[in-house]
């Protein structure tokens, strides 16, 4: 690409990846594939979002998707020693200044624990809505960090109950 040494900015490809649930797979087993899926799937990093497209069995009419996962996992050394263990902090909104083209956002990044936050686009996503989805996360991942869970149908049980 011709005077890319003089571009400034942050140039960050986005695959789609669907993920399958089974309730009977293993919460260790079902990450393990997720793992593997989004290593294979980076072979792909190259193609623009038409060529992504056109590969997919999504229609060229409908997006690829309309929420995006955020991980930001480059912590400071000093924070990346010092973790000793999970902590999550949850947070709606919580990106000063951010915007977004898609629905939702989820945004974690780890710096010695864990924080999310929800980023959202308000026609597009009721706050309500939001909010939901940052508990029921926050219930995931203290049920995945308590190791109380054996199979994905257990998490069902840390999703807290709707009002």
């Amino acid at each position: 690409m011709a005077g890319v040494e003089s571009l400034v900015g942050n140039f960050a490809g986005s695959l789609p990846l669907r993920v399958r649930l089974s309730a009977e797979t293993s919460l260790r087993a079902w990450l393990q594939g997720l793992q593997a899926q989004n290593v294979e799937m980076r072979e792909l990093e190259y193609l623009t979002g038409g060529q992504v497209q056109e590969l997919s069995e999504v229609a060229g009419s409908l997006p690829l998707f309309d929420s995006l996962v955020v991980f930001e996992n480059y912590p400071p050394a000093e924070a990346a020693a010092s973790a000793a263990g999970l902590s999550v902090e949850p947070s709606l909104f919580g990106v000063s200044g951010a915007r977004t083209q898609y629905g939702m956002v989820l945004l974690a990044m780890g710096e010695g624990e864990l924080r999310c936050s929800v980023i959202c686009t308000h026609e597009r996503v009721a706050e309500g809505a939001a909010r939901r989805v940052m508990s029921h996360l926050l219930g995931i991942l203290r049920g995945i960090a308590a190791k109380e869970t054996a199979l994905l149908e257990s998490l069902l049980s840390c999703v807290p109950d709707e009002e």
